[in-house]
């Protein structure tokens, strides 16, 4: 296809003074015939659909459905093989003719098909996420897809860019004869990894919670982790930090996390504070996935011992950290003109001094605290003055009355009258709390009172989880999971959600599949199996199962060791635990709170007569 212009280079001659002149004054003001007369043969008019190249997606999202094609197709089931067979299409005088592949799961990789068609054929390649019976959820100014014109004869084509969906649009075009498509397919394209991780349990439905979380990650691992496979497919510094906490369990890719990391830390470059989202051209600040990028340094290391890297990365620890000091106010607390955010949801958020923030400050500067006395660097008495100072700012901020900390201070110096879950979430994990405060804020993450704002998405409620793990409030924290990701296996989702179901809209949430949700994995395997490193590099691993009401459980958390293996089963009063752990893994057994009614323990075999849980003990 041959390139248009509207400039005539037969005569390149300069333009005179004179003519630009009159073109100015002429300006839009001159009609067509005037400014032909007066451009002479240096300009010649293009006809619009030669000049405007037509946006092969709106014919998609502004389809009108004429009626079925059944009659039109042959040999459907060719296309669900790969072989010599054919599915054979046929034009038709109402319209162009669109099939849709729905391709069972979100997937994400290149498209490639095969087919023989007459010149001129336009074949249209669209993916969404979801449907349903009565719409289908377009991706917006994401255009998720491609035109192809077709040669006579055989087209084979493989898309130049990377796309993601369940469903497969395949429409065509200005047909003149008969279309025979061999295959229409996505070739799978994420982070080569191996799947250790495990998890199965007697409740189907969280086994199979734990196993779309898990192909989620793997959709949002690429070069980097991404946010989502299908719109920005971008290094989001706070979802890393998460990402790497579930891909530490279930497949131990840790030189992408530490890919990730330094990603980050090369932003300091140019930045005060961590950028957003890298690498890009958007400069954007977020305060909270700065800091929390400061936990994820540290937790690499916990997870791994790569104390080299360690080293690399905590200069930069450091800097981000005295760079956010600048922006503490006379009152001490963090206060910034940026994107002060953490949840997709009604935290009043929109003034520069945001709790959660200094919050989530404070968890950087206890990580960084943890690099220091690793590394044996000498930076702890400014590190500990900073968190001291800090806290000391936030805990005047309690607020009694609503046992809560308020969501912000505003410009003018007012205090919010919003309150939300976040800040007693972020309090709890980071013992930011007055000392009689603890408790209200743990029933808020639990059952938060009318007014308050509630969590909205998966990634927040990880902090929550975290925060009720911290708590001993096992049962609380898998009945949330329980009940907000059988939602999603509810809509059919294949892949975890960015957000929780909006009832109110169209579509369940934007993003079908953000790897920021795939808290099951990290909770399932810590909470149900019990496997809990508490040394560094799992050098000591504590085993304390939370049977619930569940009756068996079994599944791997990967380590830089090996595979820690775990599975039990409770039959009566009797729970027979069997653990299995590589060389250099020191473990114990652990009994808690949730042994409620166990009388007998078996691990590996041998009973251990101790009653339980009126006598908590452990067990090697």
């Amino acid at each position: 296809m041959s390139p248009v212009t509207n400039l005539d280079n037969r005569n390149s001659g300069p333009i005179s003074d004179e003519v630009i002149a009159t073109l100015k004054q002429l300006g839009a003001s001159a009609d067509a015939p005037t400014f032909a007369a007066l451009a002479g043969d240096r300009y010649h008019r293009v006809p619009p659909e030669v000049m405007f190249l037509r946006d092969s997606i709106l014919p998609f999202t502004e389809r009108r459905v004429q009626g079925p094609a059944d009659a039109l197709i042959t040999n459907r089931a060719a296309l669900l093989a790969e072989n010599l067979a054919v599915t054979i299409v046929h034009p038709s005088a109402d319209g162009d003719v669109e099939l849709c592949l729905d391709l069972g799961k979100e997937v994400v990789g290149w498209v490639e098909f095969s087919l023989r068609a007459p010149e001129g054929t336009l074949v249209d390649i669209y993916l969404v996420e979801y449907r349903n019976a009565e719409r289908i959820q377009h991706t917006g100014v994401m255009r998720n897809g491609f035109r192809y014109v077709a040669q006579d004869g055989l087209n084979h084509f493989v898309s130049l860019k990377r796309l993601a969906g369940r469903y497969l649009f395949l429409t065509l075009r200005e047909m003149t004869g008969p279309v025979k498509i061999q295959y229409a397919r996505v070739l799978q394209a994420t982070y080569p990894v191996e799947r250790r991780g495990a998890f199965r349990c007697s409740d189907v439905a969280l086994t199979h919670i734990w196993e779309i979380s898990a192909y989620t990650l793997r959709l949002c691992m690429e070069d980097t982790y991404t946010d989502c496979p299908l719109y920005e497919q971008t290094l989001w510094v706070g979802d890393a930090r998460n990402e790497s906490l579930y891909n530490a369990i279930c497949y131990g890719a840790h030189d992408l996390t530490l890919r990730c990391l330094r990603l980050c830390a090369q932003s300091l470059d140019t930045l005060p504070i961590v950028g957003s989202q890298l690498p890009s051209s958007w400069n954007g600040l977020l305060p909270a996935w700065s800091f929390l990028w400061g936990l994820n340094v540290w937790e690499y290391y916990f997870t791994t011992g790569d104390l080299a890297g360690l080293r690399e990365l905590y200069p930069a620890v450091l800097r981000n950290l005295r760079n956010a000091q600048g922006y503490c106010t006379d009152r001490g607390l963090f206060s910034i003109p940026a994107w002060n955010f953490f949840d997709w949801t009604g935290i009043d958020d929109k003034s520069r001094t945001v709790l959660f923030n200094s919050l989530i400050l404070l968890g950087a500067i206890d990580a960084a605290l943890q690099c220091c006395a690793t590394l044996g660097e000498s930076d702890a008495p400014w590190l500990q003055d900073f968190h001291d100072e800090l806290l000391s700012a936030l805990l005047p901020l309690w607020d009694d009355a609503k046992g809560s900390y308020p969501d912000s201070i505003h410009d003018d110096g007012t205090v919010s009258a919003s309150v939300c879950q976040h800040t007693s979430v972020l309090g709890v994990l980071y013992d930011a709390l007055p000392p009689a405060a603890r408790d209200i804020a743990v029933r808020h993450i639990i059952a938060p009172p009318e007014g308050m704002v509630r969590i909205g998405s998966p990634f927040a409620l990880q902090y929550a989880l975290e925060a009720l793990e911290k708590s001993g409030d096992v049962a609380h924290a898998l009945q949330l999971v329980r009940a907000l990701w059988q939602d999603m296996l509810d809509c059919g989702a294949t892949t975890c959600w960015e957000t929780f179901r909006n009832v109110d809209a169209p579509f369940p949430t934007r993003s079908h599949c953000h790897a920021w949700s795939s808290a099951p994995i990290y909770m399932f395997n810590r909470l149900i199996l019990g496997i809990v490193p508490t040394g560094v590099a799992a050098s000591e691993v504590v085993v304390s199962p939370h049977p619930l009401d569940l009756t068996w459980a079994e599944g791997v958390s990967a380590s830089v060791r090996g595979d820690l293996r775990v599975s039990w089963r409770r039959e009566g009063e009797t729970l027979s635990i069997t653990v299995e752990m590589p060389a250099g893994v020191t473990w114990r057994v652990l009994a808690n709170d949730d042994w409620r009614g166990i009388t007998r323990v078996v691990i590996n075999g041998v009973e251990h007569p101790e009653l339980l849980p009126a006598v908590a003990g452990q067990f090697v």
